[in-house]
């Protein structure tokens, strides 16, 4: 694998996972369950009863925690994974090589980079 192809994944994945850990633990989504949030003030997690959802500042039970790590991590390696799949197989560089002294295009190759 190409050095540089490397470092340019491992730098698009920590732009992905960071932009998508905060988007998702910010907004808090909607595959989030009430069971993930806790009241504040309260050591126990909250549930539809007690309308937790419904508190502004919600903090996150360590199964929320773990589920947007998760789906950040999955989502920001996948999308790596294809990138690299995509530039590897799907991008091609090509070009034309001639011989020393070459006076038609027969005896000119296309090869590629």
């Amino acid at each position: 694998m190409d050095l540089t192809l490397f470092w340019r994944s491992l730098s698009v994945f920590n732009f992905l996972f960071i932009l998508l850990w905060t988007i998702f633990y910010t907004y808090q989504p909607a595959f989030m369950k009430d069971s993930d949030f806790v009241r504040p003030g309260a050591n126990v997690r909250g549930s539809k009863d007690d309308n937790t959802k419904q508190y502004s500042d919600k903090y996150l039970s360590d199964p929320g925690r773990s589920l947007i790590f998760l789906a950040s991590f999955l989502t920001s390696f996948g999308i790596v994974i294809l990138g690299v799949i995509f530039i590897k197989y799907f991008v091609e560089r090509k070009t034309i090589r001639c011989k020393k002294g070459a006076k038609s295009m027969k005896e000119c190759e296309i090869i590629k980079v």
